[in-house]
Protein backbone atom coordinates (compact mmCIF):
# COMPACT_ATOMS: atom_id res chain seq x y z
CA UNK A 1 0.00 0.00 0.00
CA UNK A 2 1.53 3.60 -0.90
CA UNK A 3 1.46 6.32 1.10
CA UNK A 4 1.25 9.54 -0.63
CA UNK A 5 2.13 11.63 2.70
CA UNK A 6 2.10 10.82 6.15
CA UNK A 7 2.16 13.53 8.90
CA UNK A 8 4.88 12.11 11.89
CA UNK A 9 4.85 14.04 15.06
CA UNK A 10 8.27 12.96 16.82
CA UNK A 11 7.78 13.36 20.86
CA UNK A 12 10.79 13.13 23.39
CA UNK A 13 8.83 11.44 26.44
CA UNK A 14 11.10 11.26 29.98
CA UNK A 15 9.26 8.76 32.38
CA UNK A 16 7.78 9.54 35.44
CA UNK A 17 9.79 7.97 38.36
CA UNK A 18 10.76 10.44 40.71
CA UNK A 19 13.31 9.63 43.67
CA UNK A 20 12.17 8.62 46.51
CA UNK A 21 14.51 9.52 48.83
CA UNK A 22 14.20 11.77 52.28
CA UNK A 23 17.08 14.33 51.82
CA UNK A 24 17.21 15.79 48.22
CA UNK A 25 20.03 14.51 46.26
CA UNK A 26 22.64 15.27 43.19
CA UNK A 27 21.04 15.15 39.51
CA UNK A 28 20.57 11.83 37.88
CA UNK A 29 20.31 10.32 34.69
CA UNK A 30 16.83 9.73 33.07
CA UNK A 31 16.70 7.63 29.79
CA UNK A 32 14.45 9.65 27.28
CA UNK A 33 12.05 7.84 24.78
CA UNK A 34 11.00 8.65 21.50
CA UNK A 35 7.50 7.91 20.09
CA UNK A 36 6.19 8.43 16.91
CA UNK A 37 2.92 9.31 16.31
CA UNK A 38 0.11 9.48 13.52
CA UNK A 39 -3.21 9.22 12.24
CA UNK A 40 -4.98 6.66 10.68
CA UNK A 41 -7.03 8.37 8.21
CA UNK A 42 -7.69 8.45 4.53
CA UNK A 43 -5.53 11.93 4.18
CA UNK A 44 -2.71 9.92 5.11
CA UNK A 45 -2.85 7.09 2.26
CA UNK A 46 -4.39 5.05 5.21
CA UNK A 47 -8.56 4.86 6.36
CA UNK A 48 -7.98 1.49 6.43
CA UNK A 49 -8.45 -0.93 10.12
CA UNK A 50 -4.57 -1.96 11.02
CA UNK A 51 -4.52 -5.61 12.42
CA UNK A 52 -1.98 -5.78 15.13
CA UNK A 53 1.49 -6.76 14.49
CA UNK A 54 4.71 -5.30 14.64
CA UNK A 55 5.46 -1.50 12.70
CA UNK A 56 9.07 -1.06 11.73
CA UNK A 57 10.05 2.49 11.31
CA UNK A 58 12.72 3.66 8.51
CA UNK A 59 14.27 6.53 7.51
CA UNK A 60 16.03 7.71 4.27
CA UNK A 61 19.47 9.23 4.61
CA UNK A 62 21.36 11.67 2.71
CA UNK A 63 22.71 8.93 0.12
CA UNK A 64 19.05 7.58 -0.98
CA UNK A 65 19.77 5.05 1.34
CA UNK A 66 17.44 3.82 3.92
CA UNK A 67 17.99 3.31 7.57
CA UNK A 68 16.12 1.28 10.22
CA UNK A 69 15.08 3.79 12.91
CA UNK A 70 12.94 1.01 15.09
CA UNK A 71 9.95 -0.70 15.84
CA UNK A 72 7.12 -1.02 18.44
CA UNK A 73 4.04 -3.79 18.23
CA UNK A 74 0.54 -2.69 17.93
CA UNK A 75 -2.56 -3.43 18.68
CA UNK A 76 -5.88 -3.61 16.75
CA UNK A 77 -6.29 -0.17 15.29
CA UNK A 78 -9.41 1.13 13.69
CA UNK A 79 -9.71 3.53 11.29
CA UNK A 80 -9.14 7.36 12.16
CA UNK A 81 -7.38 6.57 15.25
CA UNK A 82 -4.04 7.68 16.10
CA UNK A 83 -1.13 5.44 16.78
CA UNK A 84 2.04 5.99 19.04
CA UNK A 85 4.87 3.99 18.44
CA UNK A 86 7.59 3.89 21.18
CA UNK A 87 10.65 3.08 18.51
CA UNK A 88 13.43 2.97 21.20
CA UNK A 89 15.46 5.46 23.70
CA UNK A 90 17.26 8.75 22.33
CA UNK A 91 21.10 8.25 22.32
CA UNK A 92 21.77 11.93 21.11
CA UNK A 93 19.18 13.79 24.14
CA UNK A 94 20.34 13.31 27.96
CA UNK A 95 18.19 14.34 30.78
CA UNK A 96 19.09 14.59 34.26
CA UNK A 97 16.57 15.12 37.12
CA UNK A 98 16.88 16.80 39.97
CA UNK A 99 14.98 15.90 43.11
CA UNK A 100 14.19 19.27 45.48
CA UNK A 101 11.58 18.47 47.74
CA UNK A 102 10.47 15.80 49.77
CA UNK A 103 6.69 16.09 52.05
CA UNK A 104 4.97 13.85 53.93
CA UNK A 105 1.35 14.34 53.13
CA UNK A 106 -0.24 11.24 55.00
CA UNK A 107 1.05 8.13 56.40
CA UNK A 108 1.40 6.48 53.03
CA UNK A 109 1.14 9.48 50.79
CA UNK A 110 4.23 11.34 49.89
CA UNK A 111 5.01 14.56 47.68
CA UNK A 112 8.43 14.21 45.81
CA UNK A 113 9.22 17.61 43.79
CA UNK A 114 11.44 17.18 40.57
CA UNK A 115 13.37 19.35 38.56
CA UNK A 116 14.80 18.89 34.90
CA UNK A 117 18.25 20.06 33.80
CA UNK A 118 18.76 21.06 30.27
CA UNK A 119 22.20 19.09 29.33
CA UNK A 120 24.33 20.07 26.22
CA UNK A 121 26.77 17.67 24.72
CA UNK A 122 30.33 19.39 23.65
CA UNK A 123 33.17 17.30 21.54
CA UNK A 124 36.24 17.39 23.73
CA UNK A 125 39.45 15.82 22.95
CA UNK A 126 38.23 12.98 25.92
CA UNK A 127 35.24 12.75 24.09
CA UNK A 128 31.81 14.09 24.51
CA UNK A 129 31.12 15.56 27.74
CA UNK A 130 27.24 16.83 29.30
CA UNK A 131 27.22 20.26 30.57
CA UNK A 132 23.83 20.13 32.74
CA UNK A 133 22.25 24.00 33.33
CA UNK A 134 18.82 24.54 35.26
CA UNK A 135 16.03 25.64 32.96
CA UNK A 136 15.48 28.80 35.00
CA UNK A 137 18.32 30.33 34.66
CA UNK A 138 18.34 29.90 30.68
CA UNK A 139 15.47 31.87 31.23
CA UNK A 140 16.47 34.40 32.69
CA UNK A 141 19.61 34.77 31.35
CA UNK A 142 17.32 34.99 27.92
CA UNK A 143 15.44 37.86 29.23
CA UNK A 144 18.55 39.89 30.90
CA UNK A 145 20.03 39.51 26.97
CA UNK A 146 16.88 40.59 25.48
CA UNK A 147 15.99 43.73 28.30
CA UNK A 148 19.78 45.00 27.33
CA UNK A 149 19.48 44.68 23.84
CA UNK A 150 16.21 46.67 23.92
CA UNK A 151 17.87 49.21 25.92
CA UNK A 152 20.99 49.69 23.24
CA UNK A 153 18.15 50.16 20.45
CA UNK A 154 16.21 52.47 22.76
CA UNK A 155 19.12 54.76 23.20
CA UNK A 156 20.31 54.19 19.60
CA UNK A 157 16.94 55.54 18.14
CA UNK A 158 16.62 58.34 21.19
CA UNK A 159 19.97 59.88 20.08
CA UNK A 160 18.43 60.64 17.00
CA UNK A 161 15.45 62.85 17.96
CA UNK A 162 16.22 65.58 15.68
CA UNK A 163 15.29 62.94 13.00
CA UNK A 164 11.86 62.60 14.12
CA UNK A 165 10.98 66.24 14.90
CA UNK A 166 12.20 67.35 11.23
CA UNK A 167 9.56 64.90 10.14
CA UNK A 168 6.76 65.95 12.50
CA UNK A 169 7.45 69.10 11.77
CA UNK A 170 7.93 69.09 8.09
CA UNK A 171 6.26 70.93 5.10
CA UNK A 172 6.30 71.02 1.56
CA UNK A 173 8.65 73.60 -0.37
CA UNK A 174 6.16 73.33 -3.00
CA UNK A 175 8.69 71.91 -5.71
CA UNK A 176 9.03 68.49 -7.19
CA UNK A 177 11.96 66.83 -8.34
CA UNK A 178 11.48 66.20 -12.19
CA UNK A 179 12.29 62.52 -11.61
CA UNK A 180 10.25 60.57 -8.99
CA UNK A 181 8.20 63.79 -8.73
CA UNK A 182 8.49 64.02 -5.10
CA UNK A 183 8.71 67.37 -3.42
CA UNK A 184 11.46 69.01 -1.70
CA UNK A 185 10.43 68.55 1.53
CA UNK A 186 10.33 64.83 1.03
CA UNK A 187 14.00 64.55 0.83
CA UNK A 188 14.72 66.89 3.85
CA UNK A 189 11.56 65.75 6.43
CA UNK A 190 11.08 62.10 5.36
CA UNK A 191 13.87 60.30 3.99
CA UNK A 192 16.31 60.30 6.76
CA UNK A 193 13.06 59.00 8.79
CA UNK A 194 12.16 56.03 6.75
CA UNK A 195 16.00 55.52 7.06
CA UNK A 196 16.28 55.07 10.37
CA UNK A 197 13.05 52.81 10.45
CA UNK A 198 15.08 50.87 7.65
CA UNK A 199 18.35 50.51 9.76
CA UNK A 200 16.05 49.69 13.02
CA UNK A 201 14.54 47.29 11.02
CA UNK A 202 17.35 45.77 9.76
CA UNK A 203 18.62 45.00 13.23
CA UNK A 204 15.52 43.71 14.68
CA UNK A 205 14.99 40.96 12.37
CA UNK A 206 18.94 39.57 12.08
CA UNK A 207 18.93 39.84 15.93
CA UNK A 208 16.01 37.83 15.87
CA UNK A 209 16.59 35.53 13.00
CA UNK A 210 19.85 35.06 15.11
CA UNK A 211 18.45 33.91 18.06
CA UNK A 212 16.11 31.43 16.88
CA UNK A 213 18.75 29.90 14.99
CA UNK A 214 20.39 29.64 18.20
CA UNK A 215 17.43 28.33 20.16
CA UNK A 216 16.72 25.60 17.60
CA UNK A 217 19.74 24.16 17.74
CA UNK A 218 20.14 24.18 20.96
CA UNK A 219 16.96 22.62 21.11
CA UNK A 220 18.15 20.30 18.38
CA UNK A 221 15.50 21.11 15.53
CA UNK A 222 18.27 22.24 13.61
CA UNK A 223 21.28 20.72 13.13
CA UNK A 224 23.93 18.57 10.22
CA UNK A 225 23.60 15.25 10.68
CA UNK A 226 26.28 12.79 8.95
CA UNK A 227 22.72 10.72 7.07
CA UNK A 228 20.26 13.28 6.68
CA UNK A 229 22.60 16.07 6.05
CA UNK A 230 21.05 19.55 7.18
CA UNK A 231 17.59 18.93 8.99
CA UNK A 232 14.81 21.16 10.41
CA UNK A 233 11.79 20.65 12.13
CA UNK A 234 8.88 21.57 10.80
CA UNK A 235 8.10 24.25 13.35
CA UNK A 236 11.90 25.84 12.54
CA UNK A 237 11.27 25.56 8.92
CA UNK A 238 7.90 27.68 9.55
CA UNK A 239 9.25 30.34 11.89
CA UNK A 240 13.27 30.36 9.73
CA UNK A 241 10.64 31.18 6.42
CA UNK A 242 8.80 33.87 7.99
CA UNK A 243 11.60 35.24 9.24
CA UNK A 244 13.59 35.02 5.70
CA UNK A 245 10.59 36.21 4.31
CA UNK A 246 10.06 40.00 6.85
CA UNK A 247 14.12 39.70 5.99
CA UNK A 248 13.22 40.10 2.14
CA UNK A 249 10.49 42.64 2.54
CA UNK A 250 13.44 44.33 4.61
CA UNK A 251 15.81 44.46 1.51
CA UNK A 252 13.06 45.15 -1.01
CA UNK A 253 12.02 48.18 1.56
CA UNK A 254 16.01 49.43 1.16
CA UNK A 255 16.27 48.86 -2.35
CA UNK A 256 13.07 51.66 -3.16
CA UNK A 257 14.77 53.66 -0.45
CA UNK A 258 17.74 53.59 -2.53
CA UNK A 259 16.19 55.25 -5.61
CA UNK A 260 15.45 58.71 -3.93
CA UNK A 261 18.74 58.34 -2.44
CA UNK A 262 19.72 58.48 -5.68
CA UNK A 263 18.79 61.66 -6.37
CA UNK A 264 19.94 63.25 -3.05
CA UNK A 265 23.64 61.87 -3.53
CA UNK A 266 26.83 62.70 -4.70
CA UNK A 267 28.80 60.99 -7.46
CA UNK A 268 32.14 62.63 -8.31
CA UNK A 269 32.02 66.10 -9.13
CA UNK A 270 27.96 65.70 -9.78
CA UNK A 271 25.25 66.05 -7.46
CA UNK A 272 21.89 64.29 -7.93
CA UNK A 273 21.24 61.91 -10.43
CA UNK A 274 23.28 61.25 -13.48
CA UNK A 275 22.29 59.78 -16.71
CA UNK A 276 23.32 56.27 -15.53
CA UNK A 277 21.19 56.42 -12.60
CA UNK A 278 18.00 57.04 -14.11
CA UNK A 279 18.16 54.63 -17.13
CA UNK A 280 20.10 51.77 -15.51
CA UNK A 281 20.21 51.92 -11.60
CA UNK A 282 16.59 53.38 -10.82
CA UNK A 283 15.53 50.78 -13.44
CA UNK A 284 17.48 47.92 -11.66
CA UNK A 285 16.27 48.49 -8.35
CA UNK A 286 12.80 48.42 -9.37
CA UNK A 287 13.28 45.19 -10.94
CA UNK A 288 15.50 43.92 -7.61
CA UNK A 289 12.05 45.05 -5.80
CA UNK A 290 9.78 43.22 -7.27
CA UNK A 291 12.81 39.93 -6.99
CA UNK A 292 12.68 40.35 -3.38
CA UNK A 293 8.63 40.83 -2.84
CA UNK A 294 7.86 37.60 -5.15
CA UNK A 295 11.23 36.17 -3.20
CA UNK A 296 9.41 36.90 0.21
CA UNK A 297 6.24 35.10 -0.69
CA UNK A 298 7.66 31.89 -2.39
CA UNK A 299 9.68 31.43 0.85
CA UNK A 300 6.88 31.49 3.30
CA UNK A 301 4.84 29.89 1.25
CA UNK A 302 6.90 26.64 0.07
CA UNK A 303 7.92 26.81 4.42
CA UNK A 304 4.46 26.14 4.95
CA UNK A 305 3.64 23.90 1.78
CA UNK A 306 6.45 21.46 1.27
CA UNK A 307 7.62 21.61 5.07
CA UNK A 308 11.38 23.00 3.97
CA UNK A 309 13.48 26.01 2.95
CA UNK A 310 14.47 27.33 -0.31
CA UNK A 311 18.18 28.16 -1.22
CA UNK A 312 16.31 31.60 -1.46
CA UNK A 313 15.64 31.32 2.03
CA UNK A 314 19.05 30.54 2.43
CA UNK A 315 20.73 32.91 0.77
CA UNK A 316 18.64 35.90 1.19
CA UNK A 317 20.95 35.84 4.88
CA UNK A 318 23.97 35.87 3.46
CA UNK A 319 22.94 38.45 1.13
CA UNK A 320 21.48 40.37 4.19
CA UNK A 321 24.75 40.06 5.31
CA UNK A 322 27.23 42.05 2.77
CA UNK A 323 24.05 44.44 1.74
CA UNK A 324 25.05 48.28 2.56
Amino acid sequence: MATRSLHLVCTALLPCAPRRARNPGSPTKDVVQVFYQFRNDGKAGLGIPMPAGIVRVYQQDSRDGVQFVGEDRIDHTPKDETLSLKIGNAFDIVAERKQVTFEKIASNVYYVGSELLATFLIVTPQGPQAIAMDLRSIKRLGLTVIAVVAVLIAFYAGARWETWLYFLNGTAFGQRDPVLGHDIGFYVFTLPLLEQIHGLLYLVVLLMAATAVGAYLFGEELGLDATRGIYLSRRATRHLGILAGILLLVLAYGAWLQIPQLLNGVSGNMAGATYTDVHARIPALRILIGAALLSAALVVWQAFSSGRLSPTAISCFASAACSP
